[in-house]
């Protein structure tokens, strides 16, 4: 779960830098593409939770199967 977070909250950075591999000037905020990495400001926060919310699930099995 905690990589679903991670992966979540960067997957617009990471779909403009893939997309950038196939098309020329895809980083350039005067084009729709450019634009897509500020949507990290809205997935960034909740991929964050979700990470939180999975370390706190694995700490939680670590701690009862320890007993």
């Amino acid at each position: 779960m905690v990589v679903c977070g991670v992966i979540f909250g960067f997957s617009p950075l990471l779909f403009s830098l893939i997309a950038s591999i196939f098309v020329d000037d895809a980083l350039n905020e005067s084009t729709a593409l450019g634009t897509i990495p500020w949507y990290t400001l809205f997935t960034l926060p909740i991929g964050a939770v979700i990470a939180i919310i999975g370390l706190a699930r694995g700490a939680k099995n670590v701690a009862n199967r320890n007993r």
